[in-house]
């Protein structure tokens, strides 16, 4: 789908109804069950404690729906003794990849977190998405060689 123009910007309160739209995609993208209800109250509660930063695109031709989103927490790097932003969510309607609002929401993720004077972008993905890896590593992104990653779960 060829997308003339887009547009980003950050997502309030007032576009929970269109950004669960994308979330439930996203979570059905990565096998995850869906419930609507606690996404809404995930999703409003990061808005709401700006506990996150929420980027949306869109296309000029139709600003209602949006096409995309990028899900960015702050937090802090030890020891590089600052800033840093994690870019744990990014998602584009299936339809309308390859037009170019992957990397706009990149974009304006690293243009956000400069003017937040961050240290650092931070993300991670599933070992199976091979195509957003190579979108990551074209835009300068290094695959981590000397951490490895762990997680503990709580459930």
């Amino acid at each position: 789908m060829a997308i003339e123009k887009i547009s980003i910007r950050e997502a309030s309160l007032n576009d929970i109804e269109r950004l669960i739209v994308l979330f439930e995609k996203y979570m059905k993208f990565y096998q995850r069950s869906s419930n609507r209800e606690k996404i809404r109250l995930f999703l409003e509660n990061r808005i709401r404690m700006h506990e996150a930063r929420v980027l949306l695109a869109f296309g000029t031709d139709n600003v209602e729906q949006a096409l995309g989103f990028v899900l960015l927490y702050p937090g802090f790097s030890s020891l590089s003794l600052g800033k840093i932003y994690i870019l744990n969510d990014l998602y584009v309607e299936e339809f309308a990849r390859r037009s170019g609002i992957a990397r706009k929401l990149i974009d304006a993720s690293r243009e956000l977190a400069r003017k937040d004077n961050a240290v650092r972008l931070d993300l991670s993905t599933a070992n199976t998405n091979v195509e957003a890896q190579k979108l990551y590593e074209l835009y300068g992104f290094k695959k981590d060689e000397i951490f490895s990653s762990y997680s503990y779960s709580l459930n």
